[in-house]
């Protein structure tokens, strides 16, 4: 009788060891999941912020490049139309220059 109980109180025994164990188990599978679950979502955030900011970039650039253009071409027309070929009047080549200082300004 006595080896009976004590065979059952091994078997209570190694019961509970293992249930700890898949316990144990289970929460490092959920940790294991969870963190890069985190990490994705935390990654997917900051991709939609960086799209943003992209979009915000490029829609500068096509600013910039169409304020370059019609400048290069206020330029041109003030030279052309100067009443000697290679002078400009004041207010026109200040705006040249203006435009020139800002281009090499922005590029440093």
């Amino acid at each position: 009788m006595q080896a009976i109980l004590h065979a059952h109180d091994l078997f209570i025994e190694e019961c509970r060891q293992k249930a700890w164990g898949a316990a144990c188990n289970a929460d490092y599978v959920g940790n294991q999941h969870d963190k890069p679950m985190a990490d994705y979502e935390k990654l997917q955030k900051e991709d939609a912020g960086l799209e943003v900011e992209i979009k915000a970039l490029d829609s500068a650039i096509d600013t910039t490049r169409k304020t370059i253009a019609t400048n290069e071409r206020r330029c041109n027309n003030a030279a052309r139309l100067s009443p000697s070929k290679g002078r400009v009047y004041w207010p026109q080549l200040a705006d040249c220059l203006h435009f020139a200082t800002n281009i090499s300004s922005d590029r440093a």
